[in-house]
Parts: structure tokens; sequence; C-alpha cells
């Protein structure tokens, strides 16, 4: 099943930061390959109300683990210009620093004073599993899409504790095929095969006809969205529901 983009809670982030200046419509990230490495693009479009007050016919914003944060505007043919820096300093930068840099952007005489500071907000060193994956075994053979210190920036942005927490809680149950990852616009998602929904359903002590995600409300489990499909099931959950999915794993009531 496909897991959520490594970058994605720290897309989210910026678009939470940046507020009403970016066009949610035509803003996007995604992890794809470029035919060498596989690259976690950011792409976030400039609402039009905004650029039009600048004097712009149109701006983006791209972020990626190569280049950091870039900026171009866009010509009257819909082709843009050549990206130039929006940010120096960290590769991964707060998102206040990202919009920081967008107001400079939209500011009369603003853009020939970019590209301004960025700097990283504190992490504790845990990743994902997704960004686990894209750092690799740092070795020659499979050196990795992104440098472990930039993947922990990253991390900063996921709520890792409750990440960490249900994966272990999975792990000690001997579930099998239960896949716990970063949360699409929630802490935490879940992913699991037919079997083992039936599985998991009948540990927490369901009723053999409650149907996953609705069926975790009977103990005490609130999602915030998720889906049972022929292939399998998905879960989103909070950090509360994840602690608490946790707790019945682990044998609490």
């Amino acid at each position: 099943m496909k897991m959520t983009d490594p970058h994605h809670p720290y897309f989210v982030a910026v678009k939470n930061g940046l507020g009403d200046l970016y066009d949610p419509e035509q803003s996007w990230a995604e992890y794809a390959s470029d035919g060498e490495v596989m690259l976690m693009e950011i792409v976030i479009q400039i609402a039009p109300d905004h650029v039009t007050a600048a004097g712009w016919t149109g701006l983006l914003l791209f972020w990626d683990q190569v280049h950091g944060w870039t900026w171009a505007y866009q010509h009257g043919d819909s082709s843009t210009s050549q990206p130039a820096q929006l940010l120096t300093g960290a590769l991964v930068a707060d998102p206040a620093d990202v919009a920081r840099a967008t107001h400079t952007l939209l500011t009369p005489g603003g853009p020939p004073l970019l590209p301004i500071p960025g700097s990283a907000r504190p992490h504790d060193g845990h990743l994902t599993p997704e960004l686990e994956r894209a750092v690799g075994q740092e070795t020659d053979e499979d050196p990795g899409d992104i440098d472990r210190p930039d993947a922990a920036a990253l991390a900063a942005y996921a709520d890792v504790v409750s990440i960490r927490t249900l994966s272990a809680a999975v792990d000690a149950s001997g579930l099998p095929d239960i896949t716990v990852g970063t949360g699409l616009h929630c802490a935490v998602s879940v992913w699991m095969t037919p079997e083992a929904g039936e599985a998991l359903g009948h540990r927490l002590g369901l009723a053999a006809d409650a149907i996953l995600p609705l069926g975790l409300a009977a103990v005490g489990i609130r999602t915030t969205g998720g889906a049972a499909m022929p292939h399998g099931t998905t879960l989103h959950l909070d950090s509360t529901g994840a602690a608490r999915l946790a707790e019945l794993l682990n044998g609490s009531s």
C-alpha cells in the first residue's frame, strides 16, 4: 500500500505558515524519481490576488532536498523564469522563515533582498519510517535520497512519538501485515491487509461484523478518517486515537 510521502508533514506546516498567501488548488508535493534519486518536491503557487497586487503575472515557490527553497516568476505565456534562491542556511527552513521570505518577495523592492537566512526547527534526531527508508543504508551501494541530519529536520514536523509508540505496540502484538507511518493530515496512518484488519478487530474484541475504521468507536478509538477497501484498510488517527490503540494492543483496557 502506498504510504505518505516522507516530506508531507513539512509541506502541511509550510502551507499553514503561509495562510492565505498560497493557492491550495495549484500547490502540491510528491516523492518521485528524477532519474537518479527519489526527489522530495514541493511546489507552491502564490495566490493570484497577492500576485496581482504585487505587480507580477505569477509566482511559484519550490523546495526539494537538493536545492532547498527557490522561487520563480511566470511570464504571460505561463513559462517560468530560472529559479532563484529564496532562503539560505538550513535546507529544511522553518515555515515562519518561508512565510517571511514570501512576504519579502511580495513587497515592493523586496525581491533584490532575497535570499534571506533561514533556520531549522529544533528536533530530537528521530525519523519517521518513511524518512528511514529515504535515508537508506548510507553506504556507497545504498546512499539514500537524503542525509540523516536533513531527514531529522523534516521529521520535526511529524508526530514521531505517536508513530514510534504505535509501531512498537503493533510489533509487540505479533499481528502481521500492519504498517504504521506518517499520517496524511493527521498524526498517524495505519495500513493493513483485509486479513490483518480482521485479526486486529478480533484482538480488540470487536463484533465479527464490525467494519473498520467505524467499528473502532466501540473500544474508544476515534479515527479522523480511513477506509475499508477490498485490497486493505487504512486508518487515520490523531495522537489520542493512536495512543488508545497502542494501549489496547499492549493489553490495557
